[in-house]
């Protein structure tokens, strides 16, 4: 399953290259992640710039990691398994703020493991405040 947010751009391969790493893998709850960068006004000039998480990590440490660091992946970098869906529980629609953190945290522990497809590329539009004062003095 490919998990979006509404503004979420995905590079036209990005699927695909994550499914081709896949091929040869017995494991039905391996994670699959991707590179993800952010841009402000234009999609080709988005910035990547990798974190501690970028890189195959057992459940467990994914987690520490991300607590410890205040970290995060997007979430138009994840495909997810039906099974490993199922296996994390339902998205708990009753949170307000950082649902999707807390669901991919269920996931990434009821993984496998997981795997960094470096190839596979999604985009997160920037609304950091630096990134708007800057849109509106270019823009």
């Amino acid at each position: 399953m490919q998990w979006l947010d509404a503004d979420d751009l995905l590079a036209p391969d990005k699927v695909a290259r994550q499914m081709a790493a896949l091929e040869g893998c017995a494991e039905s709850r391996v994670l699959l992640s991707s590179a993800w960068g952010r841009f402000i006004y234009r999609a080709n000039r988005a910035e990547f710039i990798p974190t501690r998480l970028w890189c195959d990590l057992s459940p467990g440490e994914w987690v520490i990691r991300k607590m410890e660091e205040n970290t995060f992946m997007q979430t138009g970098t994840w495909l997810v398994s039906r099974e490993l869906c199922e296996a994390a529980g339902p998205w708990d629609t009753r949170m307000y703020y950082n649902d999707d953190g807390e669901y991919f945290c269920r996931v990434v522990l009821a993984s496998d493991g997981g795997a960094v497809c470096p190839w596979g590329k999604s985009l997160l539009p920037d609304y950091s405040d630096e990134s708007i004062k800057l849109y509106r003095s270019v823009g």
